[in-house]
């Protein structure tokens, strides 16, 4: 555990806050909690439905986890990597496109706007979206189609 600071902050708060992330994705995205089969009774249902959020918590934890270590060490660079890193294996075991930049921003707007009982400093809320801000914005440009070249022909 680190000392004081937002990091140590960002490591008490983990669960507690991965759990308001995946709320809010699962309000948003229903989709994404959603197997692609079909269900035997509503219990398999509920059952596959509590599995894929914890798959959805450990996920957050472990950005969370990237992200306090990237605060302790000023090397945003870290947290950008392994961003971009997660977005392209989800997206070649076709996930949605927009999963890992939706999530942070998730994560972002938790951290801005904490729900009941959840104490985010300011200072944590700022320096965390700083890093989140630039990891949705280098994945965006990991997914951006090239520019099309636009010159005239044989130039």
């Amino acid at each position: 555990m680190y000392g004081a600071g937002p990091e140590r902050d960002l490591q008490q708060l983990a669960a507690p806050l991965a759990r308001a992330v995946v709320d809010s994705l699962e309000n948003s995205h229903t989709a994404w909690f959603a197997a692609a089969s079909s269900y035997a009774s509503l219990a398999s249902l509920e059952s596959i439905e509590q599995a894929e959020r914890a798959r959805f918590e450990a996920e957050i934890l472990n950005h969370i986890a990237y992200l306090a270590d990237a605060l302790h060490g000023a090397r945003p660079e870290l947290f950008v990597e392994h961003a971009t890193s997660i977005h392209t294996s989800q997206v070649r075991r076709r996930a949605p496109v927009t999963r890992v930049e939706q999530t942070l921003l998730a994560l972002r707007a938790t951290l801005a706007a904490p729900p009941a009982g959840l104490c985010v400093t300011p200072e944590l809320a700022a320096q965390a979206a700083l890093l989140l801000d630039a990891a949705v914005e280098a994945i965006r440009r990991q997914t951006r189609p090239p520019p099309r070249n636009t010159g005239a022909p044989g130039r």
